[in-house]
């Protein structure tokens, strides 16, 4: 599995809201319904970060984190806590 940092799940958390709502790039301190993002945008979020990240995000993680950054760290820790030795 590939690792990947936080400024590139950032990216890719903002590029993907972008594609789901067609709205300009939100700021990473956005919320995501701050961003447009909306329950179907949830479902369609998640499926985007598990085929990207390989992990697993609940929809709930996605309203409930603060800051669209937050949900990026959210992404990384789980990819890393998959990665860890004793998870292998």
């Amino acid at each position: 599995m590939t690792e990947f940092d936080l400024p590139q799940c950032v990216r890719f958390i903002l590029a993907e809201l972008v594609k789901l709502t067609g709205q300009a790039t939100p700021s990473p301190e956005d919320t995501f319904v701050d961003a447009g993002g909306d329950s179907f945008g949830a479902i369609m979020l998640t499926v985007a970060i598990e085929e990207r990240f390989s992990v697993l995000i609940d929809i709930l993680d996605v309203f409930q984190a603060e800051s669209l950054t937050e949900l990026a760290e959210l992404v990384v820790a789980k990819q890393a806590n998959a990665a860890s030795p004793r998870n292998s």
